[in-house]
């Protein structure tokens, strides 16, 4: 058996972020460089990027970040970004798991929010964030 054919060891999951967003894109960099290779960026704005996985929406996706996880299980918002980490590193990511602690939750979960609602506007506020012109169409 060759090593591309061997079943990989690691578990993987999928990270789904705005694309067209570069202030998403960035952040999801940032998210890559701490769950390392076991989660896979992919931009859910790409063309047939969701046709895998059919319980989630264009619109769902654009309210938050998307983690499928290796057993196809999907969470958004903070939590998503929580379990990506925990996935690329399981003792520092365990670390993480004190977001689920109920004022931590409430706390992270509202910021996040936050920060997903206005995520154009912070591109904006940015010239070099929004090479595009993209984010400015989802401000107007």
């Amino acid at each position: 058996m060759k090593a591309a054919d061997k079943p990989s060891n690691s578990p993987s999951g999928v990270v789904l972020y705005d694309g067209h967003c570069d202030f998403c894109t960035k952040q999801a960099e940032r998210l890559i460089r701490y769950a390392g290779d076991r989660v896979r960026l992919v931009s859910f704005q790409d063309k047939g990027a969701l046709d895998p996985y059919r319980d989630l929406t264009h619109a769902d996706c654009m309210k938050e970040i998307k983690l499928v996880d290796p057993r196809h299980h999907i969470y958004g918002g903070a939590e998503a970004i929580v379990r990506s980490i925990n996935l690329g590193h399981p003792v520092t990511g365990k670390l993480l798991f004190a977001y689920y602690l109920p004022i931590v939750r409430q706390i992270a979960d509202r910021a996040y929010r936050w920060v997903a609602t206005n995520r154009y506007r912070l591109a904006v506020d940015n010239p070099d964030a929004c090479r595009t012109g993209e984010c400015r169409r989802h401000t107007d």
